[in-house]
């Protein structure tokens, strides 16, 4: 662990971000703790399955041979782990001289010191602990800023996979490098792309030795989301897994900073799956969380019942955020371990002991009426039913505990609390039912039940039958199934397991011709074993309906088919490195960048549209061959019009390897064709045209007023620009009136828009982007919106027929961007003065059905006028989730 104290820059960061969350707790939660929360647990709703790595510790200590050989040592990490969790060894000793500390690892010469390794490694291995090890390896040989030096960091890590695997046979399956040595926390750091290009040509020295490994990385010092998806997208073919830390602070923040830093943790964590699963091009990357701890020093708090807390909240907020593991820091010493330094495990230790020993198997669905206060986490498994309940308020509390499909006769109730470690406790379930659970204060309660004792194979009811899709529709399988205890489900997709796919129902991505003939089955499984559906085929048919991308010059990648429909011009690939994509929405894949076609004159006629029907094209550009303006300069012309003249792609993006939208209406002729003809510039000094990668998107807008505007509202468009007109008393209170140009979103998605202009009928006028539960006057709904005279605001309906909230933003008017985001029941609401760098307006939470309503709204607040708003750069995304 790098030492935190001596960076009082991160510090300063997160001690405003703490005193932050104080101010809010104390806007928000300004109350006491209270009797009488609700714990809720839907035994029969599995979220995911549960790592059996998941709750897991550093292993500084195990550098050491004198200690990596102590049975006391060795007994205490085998009851803390359950020889389940991860031991993460990580030391900045192992890169120094051992002749200098008995804990280092290198040789005078800064080779490895074999014997040194293989004693520090014997005695996890007699204790039956290496598949739980994974070895950190923070730097290079060479010390200071030696993990520069890529050649030389994949020499060490290679010939340290032969030492410890292919010598000495010990067969530790993860790596991972290096250590909290991104740009922005180490001086001189990492950048993204040079932590990706040290990654990948490791990864492969590595598994040169051993193919059998996992490597993974870069151990960010906090779950940086940008810096880690970046360095994905670097070395996505390399990568295993991804890894960061986080810490509550210096130690000086107050208990309810600390554990709202804790909780914060699970949002981070699903920003970061989600940024994962939107560019890993349907690769599953674990997350593992693995440096946590309440301080990254030592405070009065370690040790206490209040790190118990903190723990507890990290290590359940990670596995629902969507990660797969948390490691404690660290494993034994008095100022921050598990264990002090005799290797007797603190009273607080049971926290993770608990952990390992009885929360595996699937997580099911668990809630809280007030999560401020109470925060709750079960999940199921052959060996039991588990509920970790966290009361991180300063009163003692009834919890009323509901079980839904599951009652127990009795539950044995664990608890770490400032008393020290208590249980089991057998109570009556009838007790809890009738009475509620009493929990202390800043503690952690563990209720433990065993499962009904018989257990029958599951029985499928209803198979899953064919599809039939346009492309760019979504797909949508079922399956039923009987069984004791209720099945869990894992949905495949050509035999292969689908991440995350474990309902009952699966409900495909938008759909591209690569997905034709695909099989999708179900396996259905519980304790007495598994069955398998038949399996069901996914016709797609032409794409008038949808959506088409194709990878210019290369292979098919995430939602884009190989290069198709085109004459004339060359393919290549011309550059293997990253990909900036920070100016532009909705990016392609890197690797649609990396390729081109590339031609004085060559022609894509794409086929299969409605004749007539408007779509909008989506042509991606980057410059991976010239390094100035002025070299490539080239036409563009779609259906016979010129779109383009001397477009120059390094001028336009200021750089090389940057990507480039540019985005444009188009009707499909009487072919039912959309033709874009590409011609480079003879004048120039290269007179080739080039594309990385197309996009053809059906427009489905529809427009209509919403309410009783008094005068009829429009809509027309012409290329990127849409002119909304509408009329309206207002969108307010529990009527709307306005004019609504929408399209129907299932699931998550994204809509981002500009605001390029509005009429200034009224200092309360609106034009912005929206999301609604239907057209009713009274509809639920998002929507940020300009206004002439009162800035930007985030406003919203959360229940049907009745009032309106708002958020207030920027005083700025238009011209002005505005985003939404859905993701499940939360809406966030964004603004931006350029399209690249956001500012949150406000969130919400609203429970809408499928299919919403996403789209552009304009009222007047007048309604005896009409207001004209102007839009361009709108785009809407769907994210597959539905």
């Amino acid at each position: 662990m790098t030492p935190k104290e001596s960076h009082m820059h991160l510090s300063r960061i997160v001690t405003a971000v703490l005193s932050l969350a104080i101010v809010l707790a104390t806007l928000c939660c300004c109350r006491a703790a209270s009797a009488g929360e609700a714990v809720t647990v839907d035994w029969d709703i599995v979220k995911r399955a549960v790592d059996v790595k998941a709750y897991g510790v550093n292993g500084p200590n195990m550098f050491d041979p004198n200690a990596a050989n102590n049975a006391t040592y060795l007994s205490g990490l085998s009851a803390i782990t359950q020889q389940r969790g991860f031991i993460r060894l990580h030391g900045w000793g192992m890169v120094e001289r051992s002749d200098s500390n008995n804990q280092y690892w290198l040789n005078a010469d800064g080779t490895w010191n074999a014997d040194k390794i293989r004693s520090a490694l014997a005695g996890a291995a007699g204790a039956g602990l290496i598949p739980s090890i994974m070895i950190n390896i923070p730097s290079g040989p060479g010390g200071g800023n030696d993990y520069q030096d890529v050649d030389r960091f994949v020499r060490a890590a290679a010939s340290l996979v032969q030492i410890v695997n292919v010598d000495n046979h010990f067969g530790v399956k993860y790596w991972e490098l290096p250590n909290e040595r991104e740009a922005g926390f180490q001086s001189p750091g990492l950048t993204a792309a040079q932590a990706a290009t040290l990654i990948s040509a490791c990864s492969r020295a590595m598994k040169a030795k051993d193919p059998s490994i996992k490597v993974g990385g870069p151990a960010t010092a906090w779950i940086n989301v940008d810096y880690i998806a970046n360095v994905v997208a670097g070395c996505l073919g390399d990568i295993d897994f991804v890894s960061c830390h986080t810490y509550g602070g210096d130690g000086s923040a107050s208990d309810s900073a600390i554990y709202d830093s804790a909780q914060a943790v699970q949002g981070a964590v699903a920003s970061l799956r989600s940024r994962l699963s939107a560019i890993s091009g349907g690769k599953y990357l674990p997350i593992y969380v693995d440096e946590h701890n309440l301080a990254w020093q030592g405070t009065g708090r370690i040790h206490t019942n209040k790190e118990a807390v903190y723990d507890a909240i990290v290590l359940s907020g990670v596995i629902t955020g969507g990660g797969d593991a948390s490691m404690y820091w660290h494993d034994a010493g008095s100022s921050m371990g598990l264990m002090d330094d005799a290797f007797r495990p603190y009273y607080t230790s049971n926290t993770f002991t608990m952990f390992n020993t009885w929360f595996q198997g699937s997580q099911v669905r668990s809630s809280s009426s007030n999560a401020a206060a109470v925060i709750a986490y079960a999940t199921r498994s052959d060996t039991a039913n588990a509920v970790c309940i966290v009361n991180r308020s300063a009163a003692q509390q009834t919890v009323n505990v509901v079980f839904n499909g599951f009652t127990p006769t009795t539950v044995d109730r664990y608890q770490v609390s400032s008393a020290g470690f208590s249980g089991p406790t057998a109570i009556a379930w009838s007790s809890i039912v009738g009475s509620g659970l009493t929990v202390a204060d800043n503690s952690v309660t563990f209720l433990i039940a065993r499962p009904p004792p018989s257990a029958t194979l599951p029985v499928i009811t209803a198979q899953p039958a064919n599809v039939t899709v346009a492309v760019g529709q979504t797909a949508s399988f079922g399956v039923s199934a009987t069984g004791t205890p209720a099945p869990g489900y894992q949905w495949q997709r050509n035999g292969t397991d689908i991440a995350g796919a474990t309902a009952t129902t699966l409900t495909t991505a938008a759909t591209t011709t690569a997905d034709q003939g695909a099989t999708f089955r179900c396996v259905v499984g519980n304790s007495a074993g598994s069955v398998t559906s038949a399996a069901a085929t996914l016709t797609v048919t032409s794409i008038s309906g949808g959506a088409l991308a194709i990878n210019c010059g290369g292979g098919a990648v995430g939602a884009f088919i190989a290069d198709a429909y085109v004459s004339g011009g060359t393919t290549t690939t011309n550059w293997n490195g990253a990909v900036d994509v920070s100016a532009v929405t909705s990016p392609a894949p890197a690797t649609v960048y990396q390729s081109e076609r590339y031609g004085a004159s060559f022609t894509y006629a794409i086929p299969g549209l409605a004749v007539g029907a408007s779509y909008t094209a989506r042509l991606h550009f980057s410059e991976d061959w010239h390094t100035a303006s002025g070299q490539r300069l080239q036409d563009v012309a779609i259906n016979g019009t010129r779109v383009l003249s001397n477009f120059d792609i390094f001028a336009s993006a200021g750089t090389m390897h940057k990507a480039v939208i540019r985005q444009f209406t188009a009707t499909a002729d009487s072919a039912g064709r959309i033709v874009i003809a590409f011609t480079g510039v003879p004048t120039s000094v290269d007179d080739s045209a080039k594309i990385d990668g197309i996009e053809i998107v059906a427009n489905v807008w529809t427009n209509r007023d919403i309410g009783s505007p008094a005068l009829a509202g429009s809509v027309t468009s012409v290329d990127d620009t849409i002119t909304v007109t509408g009329s309206g008393a207002d969108i307010w209170n529990a009527s709307d009136g306005f004019q609504f140009v929408a399209q129907p979103l299932t699931g998550d998605g994204t809509i981002v828009a500009r605001v390029v202009s509005m009429q200034n009928t009224n200092a309360w006028a609106k034009a912005g982007v929206m999301i609604r539960a239907g057209t009713a006057a009274g509809a639920v709904h998002a929507f940020c919106c300009v206004t002439p005279g009162n800035g930007v605001a985030f406003q919203r309906r959360t229940l049907a027929d009745a009032g309106s909230s708002h958020t207030a933003g920027s005083l700025s008017s238009a011209p002005r961007w505005v985003k939404l985001v859905r993701q499940g029941a939360l809406l966030s609401g964004y603004e931006s003065a350029d399209g690249t760098t956001w500012r949150l307006v406000g969130t919400t939470t609203i429970s809408m059905a499928n299919p919403v309503q996403i789209g552009l709204a304009v009222t007047s607040h007048d309604n005896g006028r009409l207001c004209t708003a102007v839009f361009d750069h709108v785009l809407v995304t769907p994210s597959g989730n539905g």
